[in-house]
């Protein structure tokens, strides 16, 4: 089965079609487990700050929350509530494992 592909501009809401990115950060993963970005900013003056905004909120999970919500309303309209639980499950079994992680790093 062939996952959607889902859009959604978080702030403020807008279609694609109405989309001329001043800024882009786009994350692959290949059946190998290598993640492939790709980035881009256009040459208006302080897009490369736009970019640099948008990659902040990315690296430091500042558009997890938003995201999430969105995921699981896509999954559901499809029908695939089963997949967006295992996604969430995943992504909480990861977070407790790297908290874990740091926690044991941290100890003297």
């Amino acid at each position: 089965m062939k996952i959607p592909s889902f859009l959604k501009k978080l702030w403020p809401s807008s279609k694609k079609e109405d989309i001329s990115p001043t800024a882009t950060l786009h994350f692959e993963v290949d059946k190998e487990g290598t993640v492939w970005v790709d980035c881009a900013w256009d040459e208006k003056l302080g897009s490369h700050i736009i970019f640099a905004d948008l990659a902040y909120k990315v690296m430091y999970s500042h558009l997890v929350e938003e995201t999430l919500v969105f995921l699981k309303d896509e999954c559901e309209k499809e029908g695939m509530d089963a997949q967006f639980f295992e996604v969430f499950e995943h992504m909480t079994t990861l977070e407790e494992f790297f908290s874990m992680q740091k926690a044991l790093v941290a100890e003297p």
